[in-house]
């Protein structure tokens, strides 16, 4: 059985816990990803690509990121004028 794929937009990345947030570009709503010690970090306005696996039963309706994967990062010029958070 073959994952789902998706793409999108890291809007969210905490350092220090090495979790975060993708927007998709499907707009289906956040996706849920982690970063394992000795793994790139991310940050915020960084362009991925991952797979995409169910949350645990606990949360109804969520979705995972599995196997995040760095495509692009924001544009310096958005960050400047504070159009990408």
């Amino acid at each position: 059985m073959a994952m789902e794929r998706g793409v999108g937009v890291v809007t969210y990345f905490n350092e220090q816990t090495n979790f975060g947030f993708i927007d998709p570009d499907d707009a289906s709503g956040d996706v849920v990803f982690s970063v394992r010690p000795g793994e790139d970090s991310m940050q915020v306005g960084d362009h991925v690509e991952y797979d995409i696996t169910p949350m645990p039963s606990a949360t109804q309706g969520g979705k995972q990121a599995l196997r995040v994967r760095r495509t692009g990062s924001r544009p310096a010029a958005l960050v400047a004028e504070g159009a990408v958070s």
